[in-house]
């Protein structure tokens, strides 16, 4: 019977699950700032977005950059754990399941790859529904399914990559947690009338560039290594 990945082997990683629990949140910040440097004329620092957020919730009372600084402090310290049940879930079956028997047949590059696409195969209907991009764009639905399959396979090389170095689902779950968490933050400073598949979500295509760089950075890496065990057949 196969494994699922669930032990966290914390003792002897301390460091990298450090790094898991932060870098996801920075890389999230730094999708926003790569953007707007892109797309200068779509920031706006009086946060039109969390203005409406706060508007339709019970924080009208309070200023709306004190509100922007208690949404960042939430998500960089509770978003690896806030999502934690959920993404657990799916991540048992993608790098818990689907990955180690990728890596049975295919070498390790080409089964994150494998598993980064079927994983943004599944997201099909909800793109269709309007989730992460809306359904006001050009090329809708279809354009958005392209975006999210290279999210999710460039997001799912940086889980499944954590998952065969820790060998456990865990990092994979809370790095998913994560960006769950926070993807939205970058959109707080946009103006109305961005483009959702290019940014300044993670999720874009611009927006997710400094992602897919440190995807592309641990594929070489995994392809260059020789001392990662094989899951058994």
């Amino acid at each position: 019977m196969q494994k699922l990945y669930l032990r966290s082997n914390f003792k002897g990683n301390i460091k990298k699950y450090v790094l898991i629990f932060f870098v996801p949140t920075l890389l999230v910040y730094l999708s926003g700032v790569f953007y707007f440097l892109i797309f200068p004329h779509q920031f706006d620092p009086e946060l039109p977005v969390l203005k409406e957020i706060q508007a339709a919730t019970d924080s009208a009372g309070i200023p709306v950059q004190s509100l922007l600084l208690i949404t960042i402090l939430q998500t960089l310290l509770l978003g690896p754990v806030i999502n934690i049940i959920p993404t657990m879930g799916e991540e048992l079956g993608w790098r818990g399941y689907l990955l180690p028997k990728l890596r049975e047949f295919f070498s390790d590059p080409v089964a994150l790859v494998i598993t980064g696409v079927i994983w943004g195969i599944w997201h099909i209907p909800v793109i269709a529904m309007g989730h992460n991009y809306g359904t006001d764009y050009p090329g809708y639905p279809w354009l958005g399914v392209l975006a999210m399959i290279v999210f999710c396979v460039t997001l799912g090389i940086i889980e499944g990559y954590a998952t065969i170095k820790l060998d456990s689902a865990i990092p994979a779950a809370m790095i998913h947690s994560t960006v769950n968490a926070t993807a939205a933050l970058p959109i707080y400073l946009a103006k109305s009338g961005y483009n959702p598949i290019l940014g300044p979500a993670i999720t874009g295509l611009v927006g997710g560039l400094p992602l897919m760089v440190v995807a592309i950075v641990l594929l070489v890496i995994v392809n260059r290594s020789r001392n990662i065990t094989k899951p058994c057949r």
